[in-house]
């Protein structure tokens, strides 16, 4: 990662020229090492690694290839500018398409050429972030992770496997904010051929139009009238990986256009490039707003649109998939629990209750919310019904809420006691009837969650007879 001032190696032959950019580097706030060969670049990072490496002089001038493939080996985490002749663009070219992350002229202003260097570092760090979460989440991304009861999660789970081991391009998801599409989103990529490669998120309604397409697709040096590197777009940098489009409705004509463009022909264009770059990253986009409308309204180009339904999941709303919500709770639960060191297992029947007659208007992100705060105003070793905030009390439903007396009052022990086993194979069998072999039915009749109930089936040996599936 980044240290709070950005580590920058200056690898450069140049003898007093290298000193003295060094010089200037730090005056900007770098902190820097310099080096006049590749052997006295290692040797000057042994205590640190750069979060940045700058190449210049005649080392610069080597083959692209061999001196960025060098680099990538001594410096696995750095990111790489390179400095190249004046206005040398062939050079600058060759640099890009072997890794250097930016590239800069000799005679650039220095400025210039010190925001390429923290931008360098910035994704130097967000690299390094990315790698540790994937490692610390190893399979957390994938849909074996995706927790679902409803045969509507089920299904879309199913679909996005199907589309992610297939040949499809690109992916649509649709459904309501916070229904879990970027969840899916990630899920596409993590069981999908390019799991090792990058992902990339990005939320079009959140970035001006001229912002979202140097983001996706680059830009060459000439493309402004102020000096400006060379910049590659995601979708070079993802390789074979997946770049999610959050909201990609929001994006402009032009955007949707060169979107569309891609998934055609598999190319994409810098701005300012005369040359179409060959890419073979995979698309993601979602959006809660209704497309139909939005193509009518002439906001959403029709083509796109169409090109992007060949593959499409649709997730219904947390309130139509009602027996999502206590296994979503209790994952929630778990993971709040151990993020804030809390030793909570479970909610109360009233709590319970509570959560299943509640609307849900933002769906499973309102859900985790909701859970996590009540983790941190919990007291007991379960979360109550008074953990909830004040409006779970009035929709919970009465009898839950103010208990009656249990229909256990009825139960007496025989005099001559009784096989508690036999008791407990006996409500499973009538669970699962009353039911009709529908398991997360029967196990909110019995209080069980999925489980538990799960393992009573087994180890009554009842699999047989539950053909009702989950």
């Amino acid at each position: 990662m980044c240290a709070l001032v950005p580590r920058v190696l200056v690898v450069d032959d140049r003898g007093e020229a290298c000193q003295r950019l060094s010089r200037e580097l730090e005056r900007a706030g770098l902190q820097v090492r310099a080096a006049a060969s590749m052997r006295e670049a290692q040797e000057r990072a042994r205590d640190a690694s750069p979060d940045a490496v700058l190449v210049g002089g005649r080392l610069a001038g080597r083959s692209a290839q061999q001196m960025l493939s060098e680099l990538s080996a001594r410096f696995p985490a750095a990111s790489v500018v390179v400095l190249t002749e004046r206005d040398d663009a062939l050079a600058s070219a060759r640099a890009l398409e072997h890794g250097a992350y930016e590239t800069a002229s000799e005679g650039v202003d220095r400025g210039v050429l010190v925001n390429a260097l923290r931008r360098a570092c910035d994704a130097s760090r967000l690299r390094e972030q990315s790698q540790r979460l994937q490692a610390r989440t190893c399979g957390v991304r994938s849909l074996g992770a995706w927790i679902a009861a409803s045969d509507a999660a089920l299904e879309a789970a199913r679909a996005v496997r199907s589309a992610a081991e297939g040949s499809a391009r690109a992916l649509l998801l649709l459904g309501e904010r916070g229904v879990g599409k970027a969840r899916l989103a990630a899920a596409f990529h993590a069981e999908g051929p390019g799991r090792d490669e990058p992902f990339f998120a990005v939320n079009c309604a959140s970035m001006a139009p001229a912002e979202l397409e140097l983001e996706l697709f680059g830009h060459e040096a000439g493309a402004f009238a102020a000096p400006r590197a060379p910049r590659r777009g995601l979708f070079e940098l993802a390789g074979g990986g997946v770049v999610f489009l959050n909201e990609f409705a929001a994006a402009s004509h032009a955007i949707q256009a060169q979107l569309l463009a891609l998934l055609e022909t598999g190319v994409v264009r810098r701005r300012g490039g005369a040359n179409d770059l060959r890419v073979t990253a995979r698309l993601v986009c979602a959006s809660h707003r209704d497309l139909e409308r939005e193509v009518a309204a002439g906001r959403l180009l029709a083509g796109l649109l169409e090109r992007l339904r060949e593959a499409c999941v649709e997730l219904p709303p947390l309130r139509a998939r009602a027996e999502d919500i206590l296994p979503l709770a209790e994952h929630f639960l778990a993971r709040a629990s151990a993020e804030l060191d809390r030793n909570i297992r479970g909610f109360t029947p009233q709590a319970c209750a509570a959560l299943r007659a509640h609307p849900w208007p933002g769906n499973a992100r309102e859900l985790e919310s909701v859970v996590t705060c009540a983790v941190l105003r919990a007291r007991g070793a379960q979360l109550e019904l008074s953990d909830l905030p004040a409006e779970f009390a009035a929709c919970a439903p009465r009898d839950t809420a103010s208990p009656k007396p249990s229909a256990l009052a009825a139960f007496d022990l025989p005099a001559a006691g009784l096989d508690l086993e036999q008791l407990e194979q006996h409500l499973l069998k009538q669970a699962l009837e009353r039911a009709r072999g529908n398991r997360t039915r029967a196990a909110r009749l019995l209080g069980l969650n999925r489980d538990r109930i799960r393992y009573r089936i087994q180890k009554f040996g009842l699999e047989a007879a539950n053909s009702g599936g989950s």
